[in-house]
């Protein structure tokens, strides 16, 4: 019956230390808005809706993912939460379309990204 007893905790211990060791306390939702090749270099231009939670806001990010698999932030967009798309000017800017849905009569505004 000891014996029982000492593997019944074992394994709720076990449990217990599982379930600490995979929570996360802000799961982050990432949704790809777009994705373009750069032609003569190693990375693409990845634009990407980033939902960290309640506490943080939620942002458009611009990442370049290597080809070796590296990604380098290359910037984040804080103001807007709408996505009306996005065009490479050139090999050196990346041009993306934003809004905010929050204020009725402001328009949607263009940011030149360099990379």
């Amino acid at each position: 019956m000891k014996k029982f007893i000492l593997i019944t905790i074992i394994v709720i211990a076990l449990v217990i230390i599982w379930q600490v060791g995979n929570f996360t306390l802000f799961p982050v939702e990432r949704i790809n808005l777009s994705r373009h090749p750069v032609k003569g270099k190693n990375f693409s231009l990845d634009v990407t809706y980033v939902s960290t939670g309640a506490t943080t806001d939620n942002v458009i990010q611009i990442r370049k993912l290597y080809d070796d698999g590296r990604v380098e932030i290359v910037k984040n967009i804080e103001e807007y939460n709408n996505f009306l798309g996005a065009s490479l000017v050139g090999d050196s800017l990346l041009k993306l379309v934003v809004s905010d849905t929050g204020y009725y009569k402001r328009g949607p505004d263009t940011i030149m990204v360099k990379i």
